[in-house]
């Protein structure tokens, strides 16, 4: 895949990892969509690094958790750039002990760890599909996980969302 001519969707591209993920992508040539949840500073800024490096690059705000969010992102990808890549980096670490863990924050978790990559990777890889039918690499869906999935860590609900999302992506790459 020649990542010069194709777009990339990185969620959770205002945080370190995304930030990282951004440049990397923009160093190769790579016109970037930036998904963001709260940080639109952040995303502003990744996506200016980006254009300094001579790629075009967009900051859409996504609540990843909401599928319907997750198609409009893929949408507004696909037409800025020829999507062919999709890093999910979107996550929420929320290191707490099984004692300490607070009522919701294992829903949480999965919900941005495990749907989020999901509501994102579905709609993408029919896209990617439909832009690329004649050919036999369609496109990469990656997602940044962690050690933590599985070796585990002293955090039950972030190291459930890691392997429930490493387990996820296993899966994705059987279809």
């Amino acid at each position: 895949m020649d990542l010069a001519k194709t777009g990339a969707v990185v969620t959770g591209g205002s945080g370190t990892i995304g930030r990282a993920v951004v440049e990397e992508l923009a160093r190769a040539g790579t016109d970037v969509t930036i998904a963001y949840h709260t940080d639109e500073d952040g995303a502003q800024a990744a996506a200016e690094a980006a254009r300094e490096r001579g790629v075009r690059a967009q900051a859409v705000r996504c609540e990843v958790t909401d599928p319907a969010q997750g198609v409009a992102l893929v949408e507004s990808a696909a037409e800025f750039a020829d999507l062919g890549i999709v890093v999910h980096c979107a996550g929420i670490t929320e290191l707490q002990p099984v004692e300490d863990v607070e009522a919701g924050s294992l829903s949480r978790s999965f919900a941005v760890d495990v749907e989020g990559a999901i509501n994102v990777a579905g709609p993408a890889v029919a896209s990617m599909r439909e832009q690329r039918s004649d050919c036999a690499h369609a496109g990469a869906i990656i997602a940044i996980s962690s050690v933590a999935a599985l070796a585990g860590t002293v955090s039950i609900p972030y190291a459930a969302a890691k392997g429930g999302l490493l387990g996820a992506m296993r899966a994705l790459a059987r279809e």
